[in-house]
């Protein structure tokens, strides 16, 4: 992945960059377009200073599966290049540009999502881990910031794209050690030093799911201790007597019983969740319309 000069001017004739719409702690996501065909796109911008020398690896990661991967319910990449200038060297990857919200928002600025809602966004999750799982990919970084909505929610169409690889690793070139991401979402297996597997995606989905009917994920606590989190996904089993879950179905309870479980042997692959009962009346076309309807807000964080 070695810097290009000649990539710099390939990347002008063919981009335009815009402005920023998002960032992170390796760079920033702008707007742009392609001035062949005037498509709007998202243009991520990495800057390599901003990681340490021990983590250029994983960036390379990133970008070949950037490259690599093909998936309706994953975010499309569209080109890869590799500057290099006298004030910086970065990579821009230039992907699909989604036009709705992150799950995150919508959790937290609208409330706790319909059931019926969930139901669609967890399934096309779903799909994606397995697309993943398939690839032998353990995605390690499923959360709502990382969920977003193809069109604005008030169109009514639930499009989700997984979006963001630096946490990633493939089964075969990486042992999966260590716990990556967002506390609400990280598994307990994460927690030790053994290596684990792809059900710790599985685990996050379920996770998600519990966060858009509830309003919070399962473990957290008032002060938003992340000490304190981790215990509580360590030693404390998923309450689904919970008050935040009353309205709930009892086919839901079952999926979070089936995702959320500490007993990794018994814990359902992606394949297998897409079969659960939950997911009985979705059409397989997914093309059913459902308008967003959102009942009563409680936020889980007051920002990201």
């Amino acid at each position: 992945m070695a810097a290009s000069l000649d990539d710099g001017k390939k990347f002008d004739a063919k981009y335009t960059m815009g402005d920023r719409i998002a960032g992170g702690g390796y760079g920033v996501v702008c707007k742009g377009v392609n001035k062949n065909t005037r498509e709007q796109v998202a243009i991520k911008v990495i800057l390599r200073d901003n990681y340490d020398k021990g983590d250029i690896p994983r960036l390379a990661v990133e970008v070949a599966l950037c490259k690599r991967l093909s998936h309706k319910h994953l975010i499309r990449c569209y080109d890869v290049y590799s500057l290099e200038s006298q004030k910086s060297s970065q990579v821009r990857i230039v992907m699909e540009l989604a036009k709705g919200e992150e799950l995150f928002t919508l959790i937290q600025d609208k409330g706790t999502l319909e059931e019926s809602v969930t139901k669609i966004i967890i399934y096309q999750l779903l799909l994606a881990l397995q697309y993943l799982h398939s690839q032998n990919i353990i995605f390690r970084d499923v959360k709502p910031e990382n969920i977003l909505l193809k069109e604005p929610y008030a169109k009514g169409n639930y499009h989700t794209l997984l979006c963001d690889f630096g946490l990633a690793v493939v089964k075969g070139e990486e042992k999966a050690r260590g716990a990556f991401g967002s506390v609400y979402y990280i598994a307990p297996e994460e927690l030790t030093p053994n290596e684990y597997c792809e059900k710790v995606d599985v685990w996050a989905a379920g996770i998600v799911a519990h966060a858009c009917v509830a309003g919070f994920p399962p473990f957290c606590t008032d002060d938003q201790n992340n000490d304190e989190i981790l215990k509580l996904i360590e030693k404390t089993d998923l309450d689904i007597t919970a008050s935040e879950l009353s309205k709930s179905t009892s086919e839901i309870k079952d999926f979070l019983q089936r995702t959320i479980c500490r007993d990794v042997n018994k814990r359902l692959t992606a394949s297998q969740a897409l079969e659960h009962e939950w997911f009985a009346s979705l059409k397989t076309s997914q093309k059913s319309a459902v308008k967003p309807q959102f009942s009563n807000y409680k936020a889980y964080v007051k920002g990201k």
